[in-house]
């Protein structure tokens, strides 16, 4: 069977998951285990490297977020203290910081979800780009 695309990964776990056994009849049909593992596999398989392409864009905004509030920071330095745009531009760095954590945070969280023994698909969707199933193939 060939990788599917992640759209296509994703439609096959929901498939699957309606198909369940419920409680504890899961443990008695080895056939929807192995189906289980299966697209598992490929879910896997088709989702990581876009997952990958996600923590690198949130890293990408968090480096770009970091240079707009040293910049910030450097324009209210450089003004008189009685200046009002100074306190603009330092309020600008203390978003842009905001900016900065939050976006690490993200690529730290994808970056969790990659080391995943088991890789479960039931995870915060909103906390990947929608490009990881929107766009996809």
């Amino acid at each position: 069977m060939t990788t599917p695309t992640p759209r296509e990964a994703l439609a096959r776990l929901i498939e699957l998951d309606e198909k369940a056994p419920t409680g504890l009849e899961i443990g008695t049909d080895p056939q929807w285990i192995s189906d289980w593992h299966q697209v598992m596999h490929h879910a896997r398989q088709a989702l990581t490297p876009k997952i990958v392409m996600n923590q690198e864009a949130w890293l990408n905004v968090a480096i770009c977020a970091a240079q707009r509030s040293k910049i910030a920071g450097q324009e209210a330095r450089n003004l008189d203290f009685d200046d009002p745009r100074r306190r603009q531009y330092a309020n600008r760095e203390i978003d842009e910081w905001s900016t900065v954590n939050m976006a690490f945070n993200r690529a730290a969280k994808t970056r969790v979800l990659l080391a995943s023994g088991a890789f479960p698909w039931v995870f915060d969707y909103s906390e990947l780009d929608q490009s990881v199933v929107e766009e996809a193939p």
